[in-house]
């Protein structure tokens, strides 16, 4: 019975020793906020630099609401790599541009209508690079670029509240060069804008990514 009994002592101690060895070895997704920390899978310091390119954007904010949106979108993955191959940025240009005139429809993607993260998806697929979703999705791919002056041709462009709606990037386009980019207006269809309009365009501005090295 004592036998027994200390066999049943020592099963318990080595349940009660395997429980703590889970509880402390067990991988943790969380920050000390208690948010989940983003896997952005850009790894090592490109992933570094998008995060400290998008810091600059969020400290460049003045408003508050705005700031707290960025940095949810932040907290959720930023800088995400893009296999890009061989394709240059004037070959999805090219093929942008050849959907000038199109008509403006949400959620389309092809020349019966598309709107502006369905023309920057098509250009790309075109070319065998898969980037499809919202603008607030495609906002996640690729290095930020967090100063107008450094934008090269092909960079991808993203805009805040030109619309309503719960995702914080709300339109997306492809920067042609010369303050002009390629993208969807919803009165306009596919066209080439002014990049630089104070009375529109650069109020929404809030950064664009590179995704071609």
């Amino acid at each position: 019975m004592r036998m027994k009994i200390r066999w049943l002592f020592i099963c318990l101690a080595i349940l009660g020793a395997c429980r703590v060895f889970e509880k402390t070895s067990a991988p943790d997704n969380k920050s000390t906020t208690g948010k989940t920390t983003p896997t952005n899978g850009a790894g090592g310091a490109s992933s570094a630099r998008a995060v400290q390119a998008f810091d600059q954007v969020i400290s460049a904010t003045a408003e508050p609401e705005l700031r707290r949106q960025l940095e949810d979108y932040k907290q959720k993955g930023i800088g995400l790599p893009l296999d890009t191959k061989a394709v240059t940025p004037d070959m999805v240009i090219k093929t942008a541009e050849t959907y000038i005139g199109t008509p403006h429809k949400g959620g389309g993607r092809d020349r019966k209508g598309m709107d502006c993260a369905g023309l920057v998806s098509v250009a790309l697929e075109a070319h065998g690079i898969n980037l499809r979703g919202s603008s607030n999705s495609l906002g996640r791919f690729g290095m930020v670029i967090n100063d107008q002056k450094d934008l090269k041709r092909g960079d991808l462009v993203f805009f805040v509240r030109t619309y309503s709606a719960k995702e914080v990037l709300t339109h997306s386009g492809i920067y042609t060069g010369n303050d002009k980019f390629i993208h969807t207006s919803s009165s306009k269809g596919v066209i080439i804008s002014n990049f630089k309009d104070q009375s529109y365009w650069q109020p929404h501005y809030a950064f664009a990514t590179r995704i071609f090295n």
